[in-house]
């Protein structure tokens, strides 16, 4: 990217300009898997009128969802994914108009909003009714399995080793997303269930896996655990 977009006697603007644009359009298909997770196929005919579907609502196929999560925990939740090289990073230098602003490049916020795209609409709580409701009429992908995949996707892959800095800020915010559908005004009481028993088995998880850890990756989880301390208090 910066060979081709860096211009001589420019400044390195359009290369900053490149990458948050890639960033979007990557937001854009995050957003887009992210809704086969519960989705509803919507057919519009009308009675009588020709149509390949079976009903005029359908859920989609749990092939479908699970290869969608599978998308997910491999492309925007792994250790790995969304990681930007270092070269490009310290050319990321925005133009300079005035003398304000941050001057580097917010690397884990712009990462962060991609994958905050996808927990956002994953656990708010119309998804969450969404998924248990559509179970009636043939949903085979239920709110516990998807969240018990959404927190294996997050946090299983470096249980025994150290978390990097871009797995920290997901880890914590996909806490404190659990933790606001917990204790949030507005609940789906079926998939409250799911939530506690994903809230309690994180922290069942961190206290096992903080031995063997290093100082920054046990701070990192008793964080966590302090987290979920705070929240189960209120109950």
């Amino acid at each position: 990217m910066v060979e081709k977009l860096a211009m001589p006697g420019e400044s390195w603007d359009a290369v900053l300009r490149g990458h948050k644009l890639l960033l979007g359009i990557y937001r854009q298909h995050v957003n887009t898997i992210s809704r086969y997770i519960g989705g509803i196929y919507v057919d519009r005919t009308f009675v009588g009128q020709a149509t390949a579907s079976a009903a005029p609502l359908v859920p989609v196929p749990l092939e479908q969802q699970k290869y969608a999560m599978a998308m997910l925990a491999k492309h925007v939740f792994a250790p790995g994914a969304l990681t930007i090289p270092g070269n490009l990073l310290s050319h990321l230098q925005a133009q300079r108009r005035g003398f304000s602003g941050a001057k580097a490049p917010l690397v884990r916020l712009d990462v962060g909003k991609v994958q905050q795209s996808a927990l956002s609409h994953l656990l708010h709580v119309t998804t969450l009714r969404r998924i248990v409701d559509s179970g009636f009429y043939g949903n085979e992908y239920d709110v516990h399995a998807v969240l018990g995949d959404l927190t294996s996707a997050i946090f299983d892959v470096d249980l025994r080793i150290s978390v990097n800095s871009y797995r920290k800020d997901l880890q914590v915010s996909y806490v404190e997303q659990l933790i606001m559908a917990f204790n949030g005004d507005a609940k789906d009481n079926v998939a409250l269930s799911s939530i506690y028993a994903q809230i309690t088995h994180i922290d069942r998880l961190m206290a096992r896996s903080s031995k063997s850890a290093d100082a920054a990756t046990k701070a990192h989880r008793r964080y966590i655990r302090q987290l979920i301390e705070a929240a189960l208090a209120k109950h």
